[in-house]
């Protein structure tokens, strides 16, 4: 069975909207703390799935037979900043994981 990323959008969605809700929803600290870092995690590898899912489409596109130099320009400003992107999402999962949103109150 073969993953893509529009086939799977629906659950990154869910994963990312999830991830975000659980930093702004007031629970008790213990299992604030477990949510935080679970979607932290979730976040972390929706990033890099999500990554490496466009960059084989774009790869696939600008590698076919019929794949003009106009293709390949916009998939690599696409890929730039899908990059970018996702560094920021990673990079809110690895804190989220260390537990730098633990006292986000104060």
């Amino acid at each position: 069975m073969s993953l893509n990323i529009i086939d799977n959008s629906t659950l990154v969605y869910a994963i990312l909207i999830l991830g975000g809700i659980a930093n702004f929803v007031t629970f008790p600290d213990g299992i604030a703390s477990i949510i935080k870092k679970v979607f932290g995690v979730a976040w972390m590898a929706t990033a890099v799935y999500a990554t490496y899912s466009l960059f084989n489409e774009g790869f696939k596109k600008m590698g076919a037979a019929n794949a003009t130099a106009q293709t390949s320009i916009q998939w690599w400003i696409i890929l730039i900043i899908f990059s970018i992107v996702m560094v920021g999402f990673f990079i809110h999962g690895y804190y989220s994981v260390r537990g730098e949103y633990d006292n986000a109150k104060e």
